[in-house]
């Protein structure tokens, strides 16, 4: 009995140390807490990134501000349909068909003379000649196409059968002598043109001319000798009448100059058929006798006028073929404007043995110029003061 009941001992001394073991795992198990304490930590962590995440946003805000770089693009995509079309060329081009002798003058910049000028790239180019002579006779009609910007000195001179011009809008000036002694007989200029150079149809066949108000230069003699001429429409944008501009046009019997003139030049309509001008209120100068040999019947200077470098209307009358002698037309003459001692005669004294009625402001140098030269027998003239 002592045997068995030590041994139930031991065997409940092994059972409390087992399980006490058991417990002592537990506990440990228990302890793991103090480990897991690190969790609320990370959460923490993990928090405090979450509250510092929103002072990064303006970083990727940033993306967006960048966009309008990228969206800059789209801005220049509508030159990509002009890139796309075919260029004007860099250089001019010519082509010419020979049945109709029509020349197309094509391309960028301006029409002119190859570096010997002895004659146009015009021809050279299109025709292939050595004999200029040959080449410009060939030329019936020319047709500039859109790109050309200038037709340059001489570019059809002498071309003697050019009759016809196209011009598009590109053209804005056209240069001295560009179309000198063709047989030109009509031209359309566009709104483009700008400068017409000296002589640039003086000796055409034109019958008519209209000059867009774009225009705000002409050279000299530009359309002298034109005897064909009959029609002009000045531009609104001219402020000279230049030199000899119309000189020995006498089939030009009437013409408006516009209120934006403010010189005639010398001898500018010698040798017209005008019958009569309105000199503009504009005008400040006026050349040597611009009206020479024009039938001219009645005349007023206005008050504007404060230079003339010759007798206003000397020589304003027309030639008796027959006789070969001067015919006076002129019948009236009104000076608004005023003289000094020193240019009276310079002014009137052309008109003192002519069978003419001259009008000035009484008390002027001019009314006391004319009545001494009818007091002293040496006047023809009649004198009107204006009061």
């Amino acid at each position: 009995m002592k045997k068995k009941s030590i041994a139930l001992l031991l065997a409940l001394t092994m059972c409390l140390s087992i399980l006490s073991a058991c417990g002592g795992n537990s506990s440990q198990n228990t302890g793991e807490p103090t480990s897991s304490d690190s969790i609320p930590n990370t959460t923490e962590q993990q928090s405090d990134e979450k509250e510092e995440q929103p002072t990064q946003p303006p970083e990727e805000t940033e993306e967006p501000t960048q966009e309008p770089e990228e969206s800059a693009e789209p801005t220049q995509e509508p030159e990509a349909p002009a890139e796309s079309q075919p260029a004007v060329p860099a250089e001019m081009t010519y082509t010419f068909d020979p049945a109709t002798g029509t020349l197309v003058c094509s391309g960028g910049g301006e029409i002119t003379k190859d570096e010997s000028d002895v004659w146009i790239d015009v021809i050279k180019n299109a025709l292939f000649e050595t004999n200029s002579v040959v080449c410009k006779n060939e030329v019936k009609k020319v047709v500039i196409e859109d790109g050309v910007t200038a037709i340059g000195k001489e570019a059809f001179y002498e071309c003697r059968n050019l009759t016809e011009v196209v011009i598009l809008d590109s053209v804005v000036s056209i240069g001295n002598r560009a179309f000198f002694a063709t047989d030109l007989t009509s031209i359309q200029l566009p709104d483009s043109i700008v400068s017409i150079g000296i002589e640039a149809f003086m000796g055409t066949n034109l019958t008519s001319i209209r000059l867009p108000d774009s225009v705000t230069e002409i050279g000299r003699s530009a359309f002298e000798n034109c005897y064909n001429l009959s029609s002009v429409q000045l531009s609104s944008q001219l402020t000279e009448i230049s030199p000899f501009l119309f000189k020995s046009c006498n089939n030009l019997t009437s013409i408006q100059i516009p209120d934006s003139v403010v010189s005639i030049g010398s001898e500018a309509f010698m040798g017209t058929g005008l019958t009569g001008v309105t000199i503009p209120d504009s005008v400040v100068s006026i050349g040597t006798t611009p009206f020479h040999s024009c039938p001219l019947k009645e005349l007023t200077i206005p008050a504007s006028v404060t230079e003339w470098s010759g007798g206003i209307c000397d020589g304003a009358r027309t030639v008796n073929y027959n006789t070969g002698e001067y015919v006076d037309e002129l019948r009236e003459v009104t000076f608004l404007c005023e003289a000094t001692m020193d240019n009276v005669n310079h002014l009137v004294g052309d008109l003192v043995d002519r069978s003419v009625t001259i009008h000035a402001p009484a008390g002027s140098v001019i009314e006391g110029y004319i009545n001494r030269k009818i007091e002293s027998g040496n006047a023809k003239c009649t004198f009107e003061p204006i009061n």
